[in-house]
């Protein structure tokens, strides 16, 4: 459901992080929460950006 949310709904803003807001973020309603330190670094988005492009044989930047 929060990826339904966070491409359908009206109000969705890009750079944030939907999924369940209830539990440890494990069940309950979609909406905006935080996301893990792992996934705010700069270095290992890169990395992930460059890998994933070569696995899939594109390169868009």
């Amino acid at each position: 459901m929060p990826t339904v949310l966070a491409s359908c709904e009206k109000n969705a803003k890009g750079g944030f992080y939907y999924g369940p807001t209830r539990s440890r973020e494990m069940k309950g309603k979609a909406g905006v929460v935080d996301s893990s330190e792992l996934s705010k670094d700069p270095v290992i988005a890169s990395r992930l950006w460059i890998e994933s492009q070569k696995l899939v044989g594109f390169s868009y930047l």
